[in-house]
């Protein structure tokens, strides 16, 4: 499951966050047993029996947890973790699991009070509430009411407000598990996504958001709804300093900065804006029209971009940019004209270079998620916050933290929770390279971004990489190029949001670990040798040049085989759990079935052993699994000599007789 990660880094992190968990367990159980039951009546409110609720807990005091859930691994980004009443079953995301342990080099690195292990224990301590409300409840409680139980757990501080949002959450929806649908109770991806919000209405194309008359009156795709009409924004670049700012000499006051000598754009950075616009536009239901500066009497576009020196009051470099967020209307505007400010974007001229990767590209992206609606993850005005393992720029460009695993690297795109949080405040662009199309990169090229794909038969290629890669598009990440800062292969620099489907994988030159998912997929290993795995669906596999390995999640009692030539071998899953599908195989050499390794001579061998029966059970061939093929023909002939020699005997007998 985790074989391309370090196993001694995999078991300590699960150790010690399993170890945290119970501590944190223990530490709440120790409580008077007054305070305990009103923290679950803080949670489930009267609707729960106490001396239940009290023997659960006298468990917890003395270490026994024979009560807790079973723990399953599994293949899924809907969730981080969640809780099956149908299975009685605890789940992890295998993307949790990763992303935890991707943080440390060596298990001495590993300790609790790492922010990453404290997450996960998080998560955790979330699905055993779930599990506890379970033996409770028959019935799930309407709210995310096992969130209030965990805060209390943890001891985590949370406001009026919160509490309210928390008991007014759904937090039940149907998953996906071994391709069998279950309902679920889940702490979810999604929960990140406020804490970019600026807030819940505060978009364009919304009548109680300070300034979005400025935009084409057409209703955006929310999570509650949706419309076929894109929300059309305008767009300008300022030449002169608009009217409806505090002008000093030189100097413009802009939100308690400076800004002074502004300078029209250039024609080659208005294009690479234009693009930075077009990335937002790829992902939700908007379109970008541009308009001159004179337009809307002299308020420009709805976004109004401007370039000039920015410093703080004492004349110090204080940001590569800034930008004027759009607000709810019940929000106090905190300085004059502050409506005919929202949207506008000013970029320092100390930035220069705005091509894709740079800083000054970066920059451009960020202002501009600001003045659609997005605030830093670290932000806590409103109540919200992204938790520390994911306020960096692998999951958004709305973080000052770059990636600890890419370290130096500045995002393309926006990431994968800004998609979420603008198709929130927007809606979905369904059109956005519905074709079929390839994503390559060159050799040991150095990037960081998000794919946005709504259809087509899609391929990511690594063809052109010298270096191992990693690519998991059930995971929905890859580990592709090198970081220039580091010369260390790059990590989960790539990623893939979960309503994105891509059906097909090329390697490159290195040893590569190549993931499908549970759709068809046509896995290329390439060079080097590689480890491919299905993963789901009916996938053809072809290993290319090395020694290849394909892997199986199921024991090899359950699959069939055929031997179609030397070279080909189709493998079929037809018993088990999962539905039947079948594998085509082209230059593969091992197969790693659960707890079980066979080389694919064994399998072409069976031509020699059933000369008109070239298929079977894998399982029937454990017995084989030793020695070249010209071992087992040699096997094979003394065998058939010993059999042949067996019915001339029996013959004989019968003719004597």
């Amino acid at each position: 499951m985790f074989s391309d990660l370090n196993a001694d880094i995999v078991e300590s992190v699960l150790g010690e966050v399993w170890l945290e968990t119970q501590l944190q367990l223990q530490s709440f159980a120790s409580l008077p047993e007054a305070e305990l039951l009103e923290k679950f009546r803080l949670a489930f409110g009267d609707r729960f029996e106490e001396q239940a609720a009290l023997n659960i807990i006298e468990d917890w005091r003395n270490h026994n947890w024979e009560g807790l859930s079973p723990i399953e691994f599994v293949d899924n980004t809907q969730f981080r973790g969640a809780f099956s009443r149908e299975t009685n079953t605890i789940y992890f995301s295998e993307k949790l699991v990763r992303d935890t342990v991707l943080q440390f080099e060596t298990v001495e690195d590993i300790n609790s009070d790492n922010q990453y292990i404290q997450a996960f224990v998080a998560v955790w301590l979330e699905e055993i509430g779930h599990s506890v409300e379970a033996q409770l409840n028959e019935e799930e409680i309407a709210g995310d009411e096992v969130r209030i139980l965990a805060a209390v757990v943890i001891g985590e501080s949370y406001t009026r407000d919160q509490l309210k949002q928390w008991q007014q959450e759904e937090d039940q929806n149907e998953i996906i598990i071994n391709n069998q649908t279950i309902n679920a109770e889940f702490s979810v991806v999604e929960d990140d996504l406020y804490g970019l919000l600026t807030g819940p209405v505060a978009r364009w194309g919304n009548v109680n958001t300070i300034g979005g008359v400025n935009s084409v009156e057409t209703t955006p795709v929310s999570i509650s709804g949706s419309s076929e009409l894109p929300l059309v924004i305008t767009y300008s670049f300022m030449t002169t300093v608009p009217n409806y700012y505090d002008i000093d000499g030189d100097s413009v006051n802009v939100d308690g900065n400076l800004a002074t000598l502004l300078q029209p754009f250039s024609e080659d950075t208005t294009k690479f804006i234009v693009d930075a616009l077009k990335l937002y536009s790829d992902i939700a239901n908007i379109q970008f029209q541009e308009v001159d500066e004179t337009a809307n009497g002299g308020e420009g576009g709805t976004l109004n971009f401007g370039y000039a020196f920015l410093t703080d009051q004492m004349g110090m470099s204080d940001a590569a940019g800034l930008a004027y967020t759009p607000s709810s209307l019940l929000e106090f505007p905190y300085s004059p004209n502050f409506d005919k400010k929202i949207g506008d974007i000013w970029i320092d001229r100390n930035e220069t270079n705005f091509k894709p990767g740079t800083d000054g590209f970066f920059t451009i992206i960020h202002e501009i998620g600001h003045a659609l609606g997005l605030e830093h993850p670290h932000e806590t005005s409103d109540g919200d916050q992204i938790v520390g393992f994911k306020d960096n720029y692998e999951y958004t460009i709305m973080s000052y933290n770059e990636s600890k695993l890419n370290p130096g690297v500045f995002p393309r795109t926006p990431q994968i929770l800004d998609v979420a949080a603008i198709q929130y405040l927007y809606g979905v662009n369904n059109n956005t390279r519905s074709g079929d199309d390839i994503y390559s990169w060159e050799d040991n090229e150095n990037f960081m971004q998000t794919i946005w794909d709504t259809g087509g038969n899609d391929t990511i290629s690594a063809a052109k990489q010298s270096n191992e890669v990693t690519i998991d598009l059930a995971a929905g990440y890859a580990n592709i190029g090198l970081n220039n800062k580091t010369y260390k292969p790059a990590r989960s620099n790539l990623q893939i949001p979960v309503n994105v489907i891509i059906e097909n994988i090329k390697g490159g030159q290195g040893d590569d670990t190549l993931i499908g998912n549970n759709i068809d997929n046509r896995l290329e290993g390439n060079g080097g040798n590689d480890t491919l795995e299905g993963n789901g669906g009916n996938d053809f596999i072809d290993g290319g040049e090395g020694e290849d390995t394909a892997i199986f999640s199921d024991a090899p009692q359950n699959y069939d085989y055929e031997v179609i030539d030397n070279n080909q071998i189709k493998i079929i899953h037809a018993r088990g759990s999962e539905s039947v599908q079948t594998d085509i195989l082209i230059n593969i050499e091992n197969l790693n079935f659960l707890d079980t390794n066979l080389t694919v001579h064994t399998l072409t061998a069976q031509k020699f052993y059933q000369a008109t029966n070239q298929q079977g059970k894998v399982a029937d061939l454990l017995k084989h699994n030793s020695g070249s093929i010209f071992q087992q023909i040699i096997d094979f002939l003394v065998t058939y000599l010993v059999r042949l020699m067996v019915h001339l005997a029996v013959l004989i007998v019968v003719l004597v007789h």
